[in-house]
């Protein structure tokens, strides 16, 4: 199997074209909010020096000419930021009407996923008793954690509301 199938298997092109609009157009109006950004340092080392490589959707990409990493500024505060996932039609969309046949054929990769880490923690001698899911999603990642009954306590950190129900 290619990986254009597999793709096409785990994924609805419609609904990523609807969501990826609505996300463009709402990314674009926040970005029309520059006024009231704060302009920033490299968020990782604090360097002020940068190259501007590109705007995307109003927000301008940097390069931090020390450490390298990739940033925007000036950023969106917190608020901003907030505002955004709290409100944005295009995130609520991809979350709550996700087809079921899509989201159960994403199960696997989930499943996948959560195979590497393991063996990645049994690799290193690692004793995983907490996971932490930075960017939870729709839930789908922790739900197979849960299955797993490999850990004693899940976190999962996510700015959207998320209402999952785990056993």
């Amino acid at each position: 199997m290619s990986d254009s199938t597999k793709l096409a298997e785990i994924h609805d092109k419609a609904l990523e074209e609807r969501v990826h609009e609505l996300m463009a157009q709402e990314t674009q109006a926040l970005a029309r909010r520059e006024s009231e950004f704060e302009d920033s340092d490299c968020p990782a080392c604090d360097e002020p020096e940068r190259d501007h490589l590109y705007t995307i959707q109003g927000l301008k990409h940097h390069r931090c000419r020390h450490c390298r990493t990739l940033y925007i500024s000036p950023c969106p505060t917190d608020a901003h930021i907030g505002e955004y996932l709290s409100t944005s039609e295009g995130l609520r969309i991809w979350r709550e009407e996700m087809p079921e046949r899509v989201r159960q054929s994403r199960r696997s990769m989930y499943v996948r996923r959560l195979a590497e880490a393991l063996a990645v923690a049994r690799d290193q001698a690692i004793d995983l008793r907490t996971v932490v899911e930075v960017g939870g999603g729709s839930g789908e990642f922790a739900r197979e954690v849960v299955a797993a009954k490999a850990f004693e306590k899940l976190i999962v950190v996510e700015p959207q509301p998320l209402e999952l129900d785990l056993p």
